[in-house]
């Protein structure tokens, strides 16, 4: 992913970086973080108010909850669902002052053992804080590509590996099943739809046929009888 390409997400969410209440760098690299879990179709979980709100503006799924930032010191909480998958994740980043490192800990609800952390350094990622006080995101957020990379690889990939899928409600399963069941019965060996209807009449047809052949012969057969009377 591109530099650019990430500002224009971060855009998206907030449309100037001056919006943020910190410039030491924190709000933005989990800003960038939610950002890339929403463009890898993660859904943001809000208030129904807030999800008016943000349903309402173009692209608004990146828009963040109300509260995202300063209800926790340095602590940032996403919670998002994901299509196909049964529960919903928490995203926990955490900014450690003196190090300057970001702790990126995602887990499922209701399963402790799928939990998946990562660091990023901040200062790889925001080298300039002071270019938050524009109104641009251009040149705030570096190294894009390596972000989403990781991000990727420890948090996204493992964490859906080992997510429990979503279930159809039992009705559902069953109707689908029996549809399922229907259509290979009706397809036989080469499959459901007009060649399965074929295949499983192929004698009816053939029989069909030559009964229509006799008939027509009886009608040649009378006809050429009523000519030479």
């Amino acid at each position: 992913m591109e530099d650019s390409k990430l500002a224009e997400l971060l855009t998206k969410a907030c449309p100037r970086p001056a919006f943020l209440a910190s410039t030491g760098g924190g709000p933005c690299l989990a800003l960038s973080v939610h950002v890339l879990m929403v463009e890898a179709g993660f859904v943001l979980q809000t208030s129904e108010a807030n999800a008016i709100s943000r349903n309402s503006k173009l692209d608004g799924k990146y828009v963040p909850q109300k509260d995202w930032n300063g209800l926790y010191l340095d602590q940032w909480i996403f919670e998002y669902t994901k299509p196909g998958k049964a529960r919903k994740f928490t995203v926990h980043l955490s900014l450690q002052a003196a190090s300057k490192r970001m702790f990126v800990h995602c887990s499922e609800e209701a399963n402790p053992a799928n939990t998946c952390v990562l660091g990023l350094q901040l200062d790889n990622y925001v080298p300039e804080p002071a270019r938050l006080k524009t109104n641009s995101w251009e040149g705030v957020v570096v190294n894009a590509a390596k972000m989403k990379g990781l991000l990727t690889e420890y948090i996204m990939t493992p964490l859906l590996q080992n997510a429990e899928d979503q279930h159809m409600p039992p009705e559902e399963e069953n109707e689908a099943q029996a549809q399922a069941a229907a259509g290979a019965g009706r397809g036989g060996s080469v499959g459901g739809g007009w060649p399965g209807w074929l295949a499983d009449n192929q004698a009816y047809i053939l029989a069909g046929v030559a009964a229509a052949a006799v008939a027509l012969l009886v009608v040649a057969h009378r006809s050429g009888a009523l000519s030479r009377r």
